[in-house]
């Protein structure tokens, strides 16, 4: 959308030297109309690129350097490293100019922060996991993103975290709760203050990583679970938050929500899955993975609720309306086989209804994404739809359709399907361009 304004701005000074419109016209345009500030990421990101590889080199000198380094000369230019590359960053920033290379120079210091610890450590012969140095470099990442204003550290504060977490569950077989506390207090705030859907995308994955990090060590039978109710939590909050002053950042919290939604119904829709159920069900057993499991059910309750609210519900289009209403059928669904199917005696046959119900679930979101997409005449949605639905299909005909017949004319309604979905997107796209001659 922010395309379109910019079009629009341009075009504004040559109406007024047409005499199309008069100047308090083109104003009041300008104000209904504004452009977002960008930031121009190219122009970050490749000198960001650079400083780190710099960083790296000069790593590599000092190590080649190392031995013959009295102790004194090894800490002076390491600090010194470090204080130069800061100061220069802030000089470069003064009134707005060279902020892309002020930034490049700030990573180019945390860069060597983090050379810093590790060398600082070897020096003293700390003996200490290496965890502990990458949750320094993620806390001075943070900070300095908060004091400079900096979506690069953010970006790099965010990764370093969830790296964090992932190197103590793997690597030392202990749970990491404060990942996702300095997620959601240190980073998350800071992505919707900015307004960056850059950042808001890597911060929601990280918490939801962690969250499964941790949550898969504690029990791994309580993980798909979580990460289920989780995922659904994203995908309504996302849809309830799109008309409020973080709608951009809402979109992509939904688009990771659906994203691992997608993937966790289509592994429930395997007949197999749920034969399997205790593989993927339990109970939690102490008071940690109570909370962690029942906190996104009741976040996802509240955010329903909240959304099934008449002046809620009426802001919602007729896609997000039926797609919220999916959502609570499989959340029906995946409580069932939580709560109530480890007691029934004949499985067998709540085995197919469910398996039905979680296909035709999964078929009914590839529909209203393939509709979305052809209203909106937007082919990327509507390929992905078209991809996914196609998934589906080839993925039943294994495990469900054996004979040849159903086979044949599984194939033939998927084709004839695929046929009608561009014929409508193709007649919705030219009723587009014919309007807009008119």
């Amino acid at each position: 959308m922010n395309s379109h304004h910019n079009w629009l701005h341009k075009q504004l000074d040559s109406w007024l030297g047409d005499n199309l419109i008069n100047a308090h016209q083109a104003e009041s345009l300008r104000l209904r109309y504004p452009v977002d500030k960008e930031r121009n990421w190219a122009s970050m990101v490749i000198p960001t690129a650079g400083s780190i590889v710099f960083a790296l080199g000069i790593i590599l000198f000092f190590a080649y350097n190392w031995a013959d380094m009295s102790r004194f000369i090894k800490l002076v230019v390491i600090l010194a490293s470090v204080a130069i590359s800061h100061v220069a960053a802030i000089s470069m920033c003064k009134d707005n100019i060279n902020n892309a290379y002020s930034e490049s120079l700030h990573a180019l210091g945390t860069m060597l922060f983090a050379a810093a610890i590790i060398l600082i450590a070897q020096i003293y012969h700390i003996d200490d996991y290496y965890p502990n140095a990458i949750i320094l470099m993620a806390i001075a990442a943070m900070l300095l993103a908060w004091a400079r204003d900096s979506i690069i550290q953010a970006l790099m504060a965010t990764v370093l975290v969830a790296f964090w977490a992932g190197a103590e569950v793997f690597d030392y077989q202990t749970t990491n709760h404060i990942s996702i506390l300095i997620l959601l207090a240190g980073i998350l705030p800071f992505a919707i203050n900015a307004g960056s859907v850059v950042l808001m995308f890597f911060a929601s994955a990280a918490i939801m990583t962690c969250y499964g990090f941790n949550m898969g060590y504690m029990d791994g039978k309580l993980l798909f679970q979580g990460l289920f109710f989780l995922s659904c939590l994203y995908l309504v909050g996302g849809a309830y938050l799109r008309n409020t002053a973080i709608a951009k950042c809402a979109s992509v919290i939904r688009f990771n929500g659906l994203i691992v939604y997608y993937i966790l119904m289509f592994i429930l829709s395997f007949k197999y899955s749920i034969n399997e159920w205790h593989y993927f069900f339990a109970s939690p057993e102490n008071l940690v993975e109570s909370f962690y499991y029942g906190l996104p059910f009741i976040g996802l309750i509240i955010m329903l609720v909240a959304s099934l609210y008449k002046t809620s519900w009426q802001s919602l289009n007729n896609t997000r309306k039926a797609e919220l209403v999916l959502v609570c059928i499989s959340l029906a669904i995946v409580s069932y086989l939580g709560f109530v199917y480890p007691s029934v005696e004949d499985k067998y046959s709540y085995n197919w209804v469910a398996t039905i119900l979680v296909n035709l679930t999964l078929v009914a979101h590839f529909i209203i994404l393939i509709v979305e997409g052809s209203l909106e005449t937007n082919w990327i949605k509507t390929t992905i739809g078209c991809v996914l639905f196609s998934i589906l299909v080839f993925s039943r005909f294994t495990d469900l359709f054996h004979s040849l017949l159903l086979r044949s004319a599984v194939f033939i309604l998927l084709g004839i399907g695929l046929f009608a979905i561009g014929h409508y997107y193709n007649s919705q796209k030219k009723q587009i361009v014919e309007a807009g001659h008119d």
